[in-house]
């Protein structure tokens, strides 16, 4: 008795292929439009070479008399805290910086003229500074503020996207419990910080 041998016909071989390479196609084109779009090309910008030298600080705000002027508004479950401004430490003036209050949204605040080298958030010296009011959460077991300074590439033209540089990896971290520890410490306003205890 003979077997029959006969394979799978021309007609439902090409329907196969053509089947088969649809699918393909549409897998592939949904994984390069997911990539695509979790491309972010400011990721390319950020922390380049001249970050390393970048450097920013805190500074507790004093009045003529040399008292500290920190002090904490309660807005419901958020404390805002008043009597800080930031130094830029750095060689390059800092243009913008993010802050980021844990469990809070992040905010971009973008500085008119700049920080420059030496130099105070809006004042040449600490005493015409201006005051950069920081929020954060109550309840959250880490008050840690976060502060990304940006500057601007001297190489890069005014309108290139690249001109921008944001230096995440030299942050200022802002403890809101620390300073208020500090501050007790140093100049018994335990009334300010009392919450902090």
């Amino acid at each position: 008795m003979k077997k029959d041998k006969r394979g799978v016909s021309p007609l439902i071989a090409a329907v196969l292929l053509v089947g088969f390479a649809v699918a393909m196609a549409a897998f592939v084109s949904t994984f390069v439009i997911k990539k695509t779009e979790e491309f972010k090309p400011e990721s390319f910008i950020q922390d380049s070479a001249l970050c390393e030298s970048v450097s920013i600080s805190y500074e507790l705000m004093k009045n003529n008399n040399g008292d500290i002027l920190l002090n904490f508004d309660d807005a419901g479950d958020i404390n805002i805290m008043h009597g800080l401004t930031i130094k830029n430490k750095g060689p390059f003036t800092v243009y913008k910086i993010t802050i980021n209050p844990p469990g809070q949204k992040s905010q971009e605040y973008a500085i008119n003229d700049g920080i420059k080298p030496g130099k105070f958030l809006g004042g040449e010296t600490i005493a015409d500074a201006t005051e950069l009011p920081l929020g954060f959460k109550k309840t959250t077991t880490d008050n840690t503020i976060k502060i990304v300074p940006w500057i601007k590439d001297p190489e890069k033209e005014e309108d290139d996207p690249e001109k921008n540089v944001v230096c995440t990896k030299r942050p200022l971290y802002i403890n809101p419990v620390d300073i208020c520890k500090k501050v007790i410490h140093e100049d018994k306003q335990a009334s300010e910080c009392s919450w902090a205890a």
